[in-house]
This record gives structure tokens, C-alpha cells and sequence, in this order.
């Protein structure tokens, strides 16, 4: 049975873009049916969404206080290392991820969601 669902944030909650003005990232665009998913089926389901995302963004600070998202880790490069801390058993998690720092964490979780543009996903196949 699913406890966790783990996200990454940029390319996975997002369009995979990052806008920046000159005083640094400005905006990202966010799906909405995403957040229902996460707020209105995941959460009331008794499922605890977790955040870890290698970047740095006020933006996703305020999309997932938006979304009742408490655990929010931001600036992880080592999303494995992170994980194992928190989550003793792996068969619990579904992991959502698109990018190269998230293979480590896909690879002993069976329940993940690889998305259609994620082409470095096929090297865990």
C-alpha cells in the first residue's frame, strides 16, 4: 500500500521551464490537475506527499504550502541519500521523477511514474 508519494518538482509538477528575469527565476507554470490529485485525492487518502528537488524556489515554498505539502525538501542533490533517511521501506513509496538526479531513488522503488520527455529514465530498464 502507497504511504508516500515523492515528487520531484521541475519537469514532473511543472512544464519542465524555468522563466528568469534578470534578478533571478520569476515563475513557473504548475498543473493544475496535479495539485488536485496531491490536495484533493492523495492527502485525504491518507497519503503524505514529500517534495525533494535539487533547486532552490520560494515558488514551490508557496505552491506547496497552496497544496498542504509539509515536507519540502529543496537544494538535494543526493535525493537518494535524503529518501533512505526518511523512509525505511521502500515498498510504501511511489516515486514521480524525470531527470537524472532521480534515478537513484527509481531504481529500488517499484511503484514510479517515469514521464513521456524523461529519455534519461530508459537507462533503468
Amino acid at each position: 500500500m502507497i504511504q508516500y508519494l515523492v515528487m520531484d518538482v521541475d519537469g514532473t509538477l511543472t512544464d519542465g521551464k524555468i522563466y528568469m528575469g534578470n534578478d533571478g527565476e520569476v515563475f513557473k507554470a504548475f498543473s493544475i490537475k496535479d495539485g488536485c490529485g496531491i490536495k484533493d485525492i492523495a492527502i485525504p487518502a491518507g497519503i503524505i506527499p514529500i517534495i525533494i528537488t535539487a533547486r532552490e524556489s520560494n515558488i514551490v515554498l508557496l505552491r506547496c504550502k497552496e497544496l498542504s505539502i509539509s515536507e519540502v525538501y529543496q537544494g538535494i542533490r543526493n535525493k537518494f541519500e535524503l529518501l533512505s533517511n526518511l523512509i525505511s521501506d521502500f515498498s510504501t513509496v511511489a516515486y514521480i521523477g524525470d531527470d537524472i538526479l532521480d534515478l537513484q531513488c527509481m531504481v529500488p522503488i517499484k511503484k514510479r511514474v517515469e514521464l513521456s520527455d524523461a529519455l534519461l529514465m530508459q537507462l533503468i530498464r
